[in-house]
């Protein structure tokens, strides 16, 4: 669990155990299981933010979230085998103000949900959340309803399977003033939209936006 968090729930961990009540914040959890498998991991309770540590290389996908999140920075950070991200993850963190390396380092992640933020206004950076995924597209109007952020910073680096950037994405973000290394690594990239950065006059840092770039 995270540092200051709230939590009142407990883990069932698919082989026929559970942990004990877990209430307390910045506590460390771990299971071993007697034979190796796929399991289906549920967190019955409530919590307001949690990361994986170790063992973060076995999770493959998250299948259903109906929990409300303060945090959701590094939360899936260098979970390198994870492949799917259920609708609506983030739907009940309505609270959360910045989303950084939430997902960096997920080299299987391929497709993005749509309206992954749309419930998520007062976020103010997007820095690294993607970074490093094995994303292909990026969903229409992905941040239409993050009308707050500043920062992109390295939002997309090296997602070296980014062939396309879809028109106006950025258009709703007009208070952004770092886009340093949003693109930077994304080799795959083919063209880049017309007034991609209409509406973001406020941005003071455009640094090796599209570096390294075919």
């Amino acid at each position: 669990t995270k540092e200051n968090s709230t939590n009142d729930f407990y883990i069932e961990w698919g082989d026929g155990t559970e942990s004990e009540l877990i209430v307390s914040a910045n506590q460390e959890i771990n299971h071993t299981y007697s034979q190796s498998g796929e399991y289906i991991v549920k967190i019955v309770g409530t919590t307001t933010g949690f990361e994986l540590s170790s063992g973060k290389e076995k999770l493959k996908s998250v299948d259903k979230c109906d929990l409300s999140f303060s945090n959701i920075d590094n939360m899936f950070l260098n979970c390198i085998n994870l492949e799917a991200i259920v609708d609506g993850i983030f739907d009940n963190s309505t609270t959360i103000s910045t989303a950084i390396s939430t997902f960096k380092g997920c080299a299987k992640l391929s497709v993005l949900p749509v309206g992954l933020f749309d419930q998520n206004i007062n976020i103010t950076s997007f820095k690294e959340t993607f970074s490093d995924t094995d994303i292909t597209t990026i969903p229409n109007g992905l941040f239409n309803r993050n009308n707050l952020v500043t920062s992109f910073e390295s939002c997309f680096e090296d997602c070296i399977s980014l062939a396309n950037i879809p028109l106006g994405l950025f258009d709703e973000n007009v208070s952004v003033t770092n886009f340093a290394n949003c693109f930077s690594g994304c080799a795959s990239l083919v063209s880049i939209p017309a007034n991609l950065f209409i509406n973001n006059s406020y941005c003071t840092n455009f640094s090796n936006i599209f570096s390294e770039c075919l």
